[in-house]
């Protein structure tokens, strides 16, 4: 359960586990590792800092929205059998 979810316990994100158990005697194991999986999960701190960036890296993410949109173009004019247009 835990591989399944390792996306959803890092980084920034909001995590809410819902554990449902059966009365049933003959569930009584499964209840029971259920319920110390999510006594574990509660016990789980996740602590998140906020994205730092300064001018550099403003002017790098800038440079390749730039390089990312003309990439494109090039593929538009690929796609579009305009090969001898592309620089």
């Amino acid at each position: 359960m835990t591989w399944l979810l390792k996306d959803s316990l890092g980084g920034h994100t909001t995590t809410i586990l819902i554990a449902t158990v059966n009365p049933l005697n003959s569930t009584i194991e499964e209840t029971i590792s259920t319920l110390k999986f999510a006594d574990r999960a509660s016990k789980i701190k996740v602590y998140s800092k906020a994205n730092e960036f300064d001018a550099k890296d403003d002017a790098l993410i800038k440079w390749l929205r730039r390089e990312v949109l003309h990439l494109k173009d090039i593929l538009l004019m690929w796609n579009h059998g305009t090969k001898n247009d592309i620089n």
